[in-house]
């Protein structure tokens, strides 16, 4: 059994350090709660698969503090940019051909990322301080509704994660999902708040 402690926003720099020791910190986010962990710690990532109940083929989202670092994980064409200056921060997230050098478990053999930055200036403060980019699914068992409220991912993940920052999610809908292939190809591979059809229009206007 984990303590599972409560947090606020004033409370980001203590959540951060648990996150770099390999610990595991829920947070709300423009759509939805969400569950955290550092993207290069397996340790780490095999305990939120286990708490998650999620299928070991499917990769986590690697949300990063600003959209500067994208290029960091993933091949970032001309089109992925202007979707990226457009629409991010922002309840989207883009899946991009990963680099080589990112850990086997963030894209599990498909040689794809999904990339989100958040909106939220409380989320990218901590992820600012925590260094480096987390993996992070939304707060609920795999095939359940996301958690909408501190309290409610207390009820689901209460004596398996380390901490909760209790605040307020945005819309409660789970990100747009698109992939942008190697081809620039753009696939819709979830609705969420921004449609597909306002996304490729900025797309064709940028470029």
């Amino acid at each position: 059994m984990t303590e599972t402690k409560i947090f606020t926003y004033k409370d980001i720099g203590t959540a951060a350090k648990i996150l770099r020791r390999g610990g595991i910190v829920a947070f709300p986010t423009e759509t939805v709660y969400g569950l955290g962990v550092v993207y290069d710690d397996k340790a780490a990532y095999d305990r939120l698969v286990a708490i998650k109940r999620r299928k070991p083929d499917k990769p986590f989202t690697l949300m990063c503090a600003g959209v500067a670092e994208i290029g960091q994980y993933a091949e970032v064409s001309a089109k992925a940019q202007a979707i990226i200056d457009r629409f991010l921060p922002g309840p989207l997230t883009i899946v991009l051909p990963a680099i080589k050098k990112i850990p086997p478990w963030v894209d599990l053999g498909t040689g794809a990322v999904g990339i989100r930055v958040s909106n939220l200036q409380a989320l990218q403060e901590l992820l600012v301080k925590v260094g480096k980019p987390l993996l992070v699914p939304s707060a609920n068992r795999s095939d359940e509704k996301p958690a909408l409220s501190g309290e409610e991912t207390l009820n689901l993940f209460g004596g398996e994660i380390e901490g909760v920052i209790m605040g307020m999610v945005g819309g409660g809908q789970p990100s747009t999902v698109i992939e942008i292939t190697r081809t620039d190809e753009i696939v819709l591979r979830r609705p969420g708040p921004i449609t597909l059809e306002k996304i490729i229009g900025s797309s064709e206007e940028e470029l």
